[in-house]
């Protein structure tokens, strides 16, 4: 099979035998096939289109996570969405706010017990000379350590 960007998560749902729940936050319709918008066996889909992103991430999360608490999620940040982040081989025109972005991560850490980040797209060849991205992503891991560790 050809492996690219959405295969693990594709072998995550084929073989998950139980429900799962994607959010798609900040997803831009003109720069994603329309595959990305199917619906796929075992998964309810929530979508959040950029002209939808000033919602409070109070309210995402608890429309999206109705009778979730036991849950586990995962969230994807693909950093090639981000406005004026350098590090990345494409970045996005008209990106995601990072600190909108870095919000709504923080306050589903505090929401949920078990999550998890994945950070992608990253590429420190790409990065300015002041590593602004890098320092961006860095500040968002102490955050997010900071956050998990007073909890």
């Amino acid at each position: 099979p050809l492996n690219h960007s959405g295969t693990p998560f594709s072998q995550f749902l084929n073989e998950s035998t139980s429900d799962s729940r994607l959010l798609q936050y900040g997803i831009k319709s003109y720069a994603n096939t329309s595959s990305s918008f199917d619906s796929i066996k075992n998964l309810s889909q929530v979508t959040i289109f950029p002209e939808q992103l000033s919602l409070s991430t109070n309210y995402l999360w608890q429309n999206f996570s109705e009778d979730l608490e036991d849950s586990f999620f995962v969230i994807s940040l693909d950093c090639d969405v981000l406005e004026a982040f350098p590090a990345v081989s494409a970045p996005a025109h008209q990106g995601q706010n990072f600190q909108e972005i870095k919000n709504f991560i923080l306050n589903s850490y505090q929401s949920f017990p078990n999550i998890a980040l994945g950070i992608y797209e990253l590429n420190p060849l790409y990065d300015d000379l002041a590593n602004s991205s890098s320092r961006k992503m860095a500040s968002l891991i102490h955050d997010i350590m900071d956050t998990c560790l007073n909890a």
